[in-house]
């Protein structure tokens, strides 16, 4: 298994959102990895200019291990636990799955 972006933004996020909010917390993920990815497109040439490539490799590590440290200790384990519903059912705010049918009029 690829252990980069991907486990991160697509493969995390669909286990720890709840099915009510799994599209967008998926959406969320996507964006923010887009962000970054601007952001370092724009501010790494700078600081390879600035101070270096040792500079460039010194942040893009210090990142990437401040990104598995975060993910390392706010994800939660959920292999073959219950669902999110199960477990913490009073704290998503429940809505209702099904749009409700248009009438039509004569």
């Amino acid at each position: 298994m690829n252990a980069g972006p991907h486990s991160t933004t697509f493969a995390l996020p669909a286990e720890l959102f709840p099915t009510q909010l799994r599209g967008a917390g998926s959406g969320l993920a996507s964006a923010s990895a887009k962000v970054g990815a601007a952001l370092g497109a724009f501010f790494l040439p700078v600081i390879k200019a600035e101070f270096g490539l040792s500079a460039v490799l010194i942040l893009v590590a210090v990142v990437s291990l401040g990104g598995a440290l975060i993910t390392a200790l706010l994800v939660e384990e959920l292999g073959g636990a219950a669902s999110l519903e199960d477990r913490h059912g009073d704290a998503i705010a429940s809505r209702p799955t099904s749009r409700p049918t248009p009438v039509r009029s004569a």
